[in-house]
């Protein structure tokens, strides 16, 4: 979809964006969920946040201006037989088959961060509360989500700059001939460095937080 509206950079800042706007989602909801925890409000409350928050941009959504594509389609490209066929076709290809896993992978990590690491913090917070600072339980989450929100809305664009620069050749690469394969590159290491730094992170637990 967004290949169809975009194209080249613009579609790398497309999805740029729209990985930011995820992340800062699943902070947010972080935030809403250890007031919750530590308020004594219903958890049914988190319900009814979610979908005032989500009221905003479907909102923004309907009334913007629709724009009918002339799209047309031959014959052959109709029926649940050519669609089920063109889906299935596609895994054929070994560049989208693993890139396919890996986001699988990636969305994995990130759901066993949003409900494990919120739990973490609070069993570290009730035993030790002094590694703390004496800060409360949501305001950690707080200052903890803002620093990850932070570090995703500088970093991101930095990595698409540096990665669209080796691409076309330009920037710190001008002068040199564009690499097709800058993008991969750059989102394997990225990939790799991540899982590095989570496997770490669970294995330091104890030494991060004694006494959870």
């Amino acid at each position: 979809m967004f290949a169809d509206f975009y194209n080249d950079r613009a579609l790398g800042v497309a999805l740029m964006c729209t990985n930011i706007c995820e992340q800062a989602g699943t902070l947010i909801t972080t935030i809403i969920s250890s007031w919750i925890v530590t308020s004594g409000v219903p958890w049914q409350t988190g319900l009814f946040a979610a979908t005032v928050i989500a009221i905003v941009p479907l909102i923004a959504l309907f009334c913007a201006k629709k724009h009918i594509r002339n799209v047309k389609k031959s014959e052959n490209q109709r029926g649940l037989k050519r669609i089920f066929s063109n889906a299935v076709g596609i895994f054929s290809i070994k560049s989208y088959l693993l890139i396919s896993a890996m986001t699988s992978l990636e969305s994995l990590q990130m759901s066993a961060y949003t409900f494990w690491y919120p739990s973490v913090y609070l069993l570290a917070w009730t035993n030790v509360p002094n590694i703390f600072f004496g800060l409360s339980y949501t305001t950690i989450t707080v200052i903890n989500s803002v620093v990850m929100l932070t570090r995703t809305a500088i970093g991101l664009p930095t990595i698409l700059w540096f990665a669209q620069s080796w691409r076309h050749g330009k920037g710190p690469f001008s002068g040199k001939k564009g690499n097709d394969r800058a993008y991969p590159i750059i989102v394997s290491l990225g990939a790799m460095m991540s899982a590095v730094l989570f496997v770490a992170s669970v294995l330091l637990m104890d030494k991060s937080f004694p006494g959870s």
